[in-house]
């Protein structure tokens, strides 16, 4: 498969847009390439099935680390909030009953409730 973003067209003037034109240009690369020019057009190899079936699990890591990088963002924010700081390291749900606001109260049970979820 030939990348269309790597057929060459001229971006200061315009031109016509039809299939003609379209496969006149394609020819011209592909017979540039057969030549020897690396450089005619850019080469989209696609995967077997096995292939991209095992792509799914990086893509899923990468997904989920970012899912718990947003969630620990967000944590983290709330409790800012309030002036509070929360290591990741630890039990998060022991140090969210340990923490008490500025007058000494404990979290309010809707901000904690949200926390622990």
């Amino acid at each position: 498969m030939i990348d269309s973003s790597s057929i060459e067209v001229n971006r200061r003037r315009k031109r016509a847009k039809t299939d003609r034109l379209d496969v006149t240009k394609l020819v011209g690369l592909v017979a540039r390439h057969l030549a020897g020019e690396r450089d005619a057009f850019s080469v989209v190899s696609v995967p077997d099935p096995e292939a991209e079936d095992l792509r799914h699990l990086g893509r899923e890591l990468k997904l989920l680390k970012k899912d718990r990088t947003r969630v620990s963002h967000r944590i983290k924010g709330l409790l800012a909030n309030q002036g509070l700081t929360i290591d990741t390291k630890k039990d998060p749900v022991a140090q969210l009953d340990a923490m008490r606001l500025w007058n000494g109260e404990p979290l309010p049970g809707h901000l904690r409730d949200r926390l622990v979820h």
